[in-house]
C-alpha cells in the first residue's frame, strides 16, 4: 500500500502506508478510464492515472539521489517503457497538451527526455529487469 506524503505526519495504529514523495501529483493527475470485461463476463470500470503523468513521475523519482541505486534504475526503465508504449500504442496522448499543465514544471520539463527516447527507432516494449 502506498500513499502521498501527508502534510501532518502523525499516524494512527494499524496498517502503515509507505510514503512516496510526489505521489500527490500522480494521484491528482488526469485519469484514463476504460470498461473491461472481468473473468465472469461482467463489465468493470477501470480508472488509473494518465500514463504520461506516470512516466514523468517515474523519471522524476529516478533522479532522486536519496533512493537506492537499483530502485532509481528501475524507475528510469519503467518511465522509458511506458513512454515507448505511449508512443507506439497511444500516440494521441501528447506531452504538450494542456491537460498536463497541473503537473509541476519540474515534471513537465522532463517531457523532452521522454520524447527523445520515443524517437530512437523501434520501441523496446519489454523491460530488462
Amino acid at each position: 500500500m502506498i500513499r502521498p506524503t501527508p502534510k501532518n505526519s502523525a499516524q494512527d495504529g494499524g496498517l502503515r502506508a509507505v510514503e512516496i514523495e510526489g505521489l500527490a501529483w500522480l494521484v491528482n493527475s488526469p485519469k484514463v478510464s476504460a470498461v473491461m470485461i472481468e473473468q465472469r463476463g461482467y463489465p468493470l470500470s477501470f480508472s488509473c492515472p494518465d500514463p504520461r503523468a506516470f512516466a514523468l513521475h517515474k523519471l522524476w523519482l529516478s533522479r532522486h539521489c536519496d533512493r537506492d541505486a537499483v530502485i532509481q534504475s528501475r524507475d528510469a526503465k519503467q518511465a522509458r517503457v511506458v513512454a515507448e508504449l505511449i508512443g507506439a500504442r497511444l500516440p494521441h496522448l501528447r506531452y504538450d497538451c494542456d491537460d498536463l499543465r497541473a503537473l509541476p514544471l519540474s515534471l513537465r520539463q522532463l517531457t523532452a527526455e521522454l520524447n527523445a527516447s520515443n524517437e530512437t527507432g523501434e520501441p523496446n516494449l519489454t523491460p530488462n529487469w
